[in-house]
C-alpha cells in the first residue's frame, strides 16, 4: 500500500528529545528532595544541639536605652534552653563587670532572673553580653 515509517533522523531526535527531558525531570526532583532533606535534618540538628546544651535569651533592660554615669540598668534575661545554666558573667561594652547584682545564680529551663549593674561611664551606645559557665550567650545593643 505505499505505507511509510517515521524516518530514522526524525525518530532519533525524538528519542532524544524523550531523554533529556526525563533527566531533566529527575534532575530537578532529586534537587527538591535533597533541598528538603536537608531542611529537615538541619532543623532536627538545630533542635537537637539546643536540646542539649542550653541558651540565654536577654528579654529586656531598664531603661531601654544606655544609661549614663551613675545610673543603674537592669538587664531580664531567660534560659530558653533545656539544660540547667549556672555562673554568669556579664559584660558592658567587652569589658567584664564586677560588681554585678544577680537574682538568681542557677537558672532551670525557662526561668526568667535579672541583674543589675552599676553603669561605670558615659557610653553613647551599651553593648551587653551575659555569658554561663557553659556557654551559653546572649548579646544586645542599647543605643
Amino acid at each position: 500500500m505505499g505505507m511509510r515509517g517515521i524516518s530514522y533522523i526524525i525518530a532519533v531526535i525524538l528519542i532524544m528529545v524523550i531523554t533529556v527531558g526525563t533527566i531533566a525531570i529527575l534532575y530537578t526532583w532529586h534537587k527538591v528532595h535533597q533541598f528538603q532533606t536537608q531542611e529537615k535534618a538541619g532543623g532536627i540538628l538545630a533542635k537537637y544541639s539546643q536540646e542539649i546544651s542550653g541558651s540565654i535569651e536577654i528579654i529586656s533592660t531598664y531603661p531601654d536605652y544606655c544609661p549614663k554615669r551613675g545610673e543603674t540598668l537592669i538587664i531580664y534575661f531567660r534560659n530558653s534552653g533545656t539544660t540547667v545554666l549556672r555562673n554568669f558573667t556579664i559584660y558592658l561594652n567587652g569589658k567584664p563587670v564586677r560588681n554585678a547584682n544577680f537574682s538568681k545564680n542557677i537558672l532551670k529551663p525557662n526561668e526568667v532572673a535579672s541583674v543589675s549593674i552599676l553603669v561605670d561611664g558615659n557610653y553613647e551606645e551599651c553593648s551587653i553580653m551575659i555569658i554561663s559557665e557553659s556557654g551559653a550567650r546572649d548579646k544586645v545593643i542599647l543605643l
